[in-house]
């Protein structure tokens, strides 16, 4: 018994040893220390080690530091480049290894999506990278470009807020200093990058904002498709009396500059009621074909980087009124109408690193849907309304394994367009099937609650499909009821 009073002691000793700060040579360890050693005569070995038994330790941590005595340097481990020597590396524009100063330069042809980074060169460079941060104080990049040997300047992929500054810095990765085979860096001064524009910000919450029209050769029209990526928002197909029924133009806006651009039109015209959604550096669309020669089941990926359209996996059936969400790692679709004028209420799930679809579910209410609304967030997918041909205001959330009901929609209601941001969703230019209407909605994720947003300006309108992009819900176009067709742009402040 006193046997396992003393181990007892001694484990909660030592628990209360590792909970706090210890100290070696001083009895008040500094507290954002792990261990704190005092001496004013000796100080600290750490293990020495030859090349070859360095290179003998197994699976080496990140950042394990050793003193190397064949070289007589300290060198430090870093996944993927190696053994690194902790001497040989400087910052802002000083000369490690001989190799001179990097100096980064300021960016040119700044967008939406990124700009161009520029460089001085470094002698031995083997290659380098560019790390954009939030801004020239941040730690953390938020996104990365590596170039080989010889550049001296990069395209570099990042959203680039209107108005807001972010920084960029240069890092060389300089050949083997010959000793251990570890190799050195040279790291730049950073620089500042801005994309100025006249759009303003949002000001007052819960306004609307009309923005200037589109220009005058693209048509007005509904059931169109809208999608914000990487710094732009993409606008196209849909349905026009106007412009030639079932269109197949493919439009960017730039925020900041506000500025339309006619983009690649791609092989297939989807027309009325396609689907759309976003994965990695991609956009993705298919299905549609309404009044004309719909439902479809072609899929293809747009690539913004080359302006091209490439076929990929045909949808499990043809579609149209099918609505598509993301989760950044695969694409969702639910309901439509498939061949025949049958209604479904199946929930499919497209993976784009094995080009496949798979059957997941069945939204519930027990009937097939024509254009309800559907948003992903956080985990959840967020889907309702619809036509079966009745109008609906039933409300689900799926969270990849199960359904839960939530409240109904104040209204019943189809060919609504559904945006997540900041624990809402919310829901514009539904029909409510009798005619169009001006009062749309947004749901509450935490308290499971509909409230009215402001009421739209613009009048009237189904179709009025916003996304989301830097804190504001930017969208247009859509027609009332029963004939206009309109070709106007709106910014909505959540």
């Amino acid at each position: 018994m006193r046997t396992v009073v003393i181990a007892f002691g001694l484990v909660c000793l030592m628990g209360a040893i590792l909970a706090q700060s210890v100290g070696i040579g001083t009895s008040t360890p500094a507290p954002s220390a792990r261990l704190d050693v005092s001496d004013t005569l000796r100080g600290i070995l750490i293990p020495r080690l030859t090349t070859v038994q360095r290179n003998n330790i197994p699976n080496p941590a990140h950042s394990l530091l050793i003193y190397n005595i064949d070289c007589d340097e300290y060198q430090y481990y870093i996944p993927g480049a190696g053994w690194v020597s902790l001497l040989a590396n400087v910052t802002a524009g000083g000369g490690g290894s001989g190799s001179g100063t990097l100096t980064a330069y300021p960016a040119t042809g700044i967008s939406a999506s990124g700009f161009t980074a520029h460089w001085s060169p470094v002698a031995g460079a083997t290659s380098y990278k560019v790390l954009v941060y939030q801004d020239c104080g941040s730690s953390t990049p938020l996104a990365t470009a590596t170039f080989p040997a010889g550049s001296t300047s990069g395209p570099v992929s990042v959203s680039m807020p209107c108005n807001t500054s972010r920084c960029y810095e240069v890092r060389a990765t300089v050949s083997s200093t010959g000793c251990g085979g570890t190799v050195s860096f040279l790291i730049s001064n950073r620089v500042p990058v801005t994309l100025s524009g006249s759009n303003p910000p949002c000001t007052t919450p819960n306004t609307w904002v009309r923005l200037p029209d589109p220009p005058n050769n693209m048509p007005g029209r509904e059931n169109h498709v809208t999608i914000a990526h990487d710094g732009f928002i993409y606008v196209g197909f849909g349905y026009s009396y106007a412009g030639g029924s079932c269109l197949s133009d493919w439009w960017r806006w730039d925020p900041c500059s506000g500025t339309w651009t006619q983009r690649a039109s791609p092989p297939k015209n989807f027309g009325n009621k396609p689907f759309i959604f976003a994965i990695g550096s991609y956009i993705y669309v298919g299905g549609g074909g309404e009044l004309c020669s719909g439902p479809l089941n072609d899929f293809y990926q747009y690539d913004p980087a080359n302006n091209t359209w490439r076929q990929k996996a045909n949808l499990p059936v043809p579609l149209f009124g099918a609505v598509g969400a993301s989760d950044g790692t695969y694409g969702y679709i639910a309901c439509g109408v498939t061949t025949g004028g049958a209604y479904t209420n199946t929930l499919y799930r497209y993976d784009p690193s094995s080009n496949s679809w798979t059957t997941l579910s069945t939204v519930p209410g027990n009937v097939g849907r024509l254009s309800p609304f559907m948003a992903y967030y956080q985990g959840k997918l967020y889907i309702g309304g619809g036509y079966t041909p009745n109008c609906r205001q039933d409300f689900y959330a799926y969270d990849m394994n199960s359904w839960t009901t939530l409240a109904n929609h104040p209204n019943a209601n189809w060919e609504g367009w559904a945006v997540a941001y900041n624990g809402k969703i919310y829901v514009t230019g539904e029909h409510s099937c009798s005619n169009c209407i001006n009062q749309f909605y947004y749901y509450d994720i935490a308290s499971n609650t509909w409230s009215p947003m402001s009421v739209f300006t613009g009048g009237n309108r189904n179709d009025l499909k916003l996304v989301e992009l830097n804190g504001i819900l930017y969208g247009g176009l859509g027609k009332d009821c029963p004939t206009t067709y309109y070709r106007d742009w709106w910014a909505f402040c959540p």
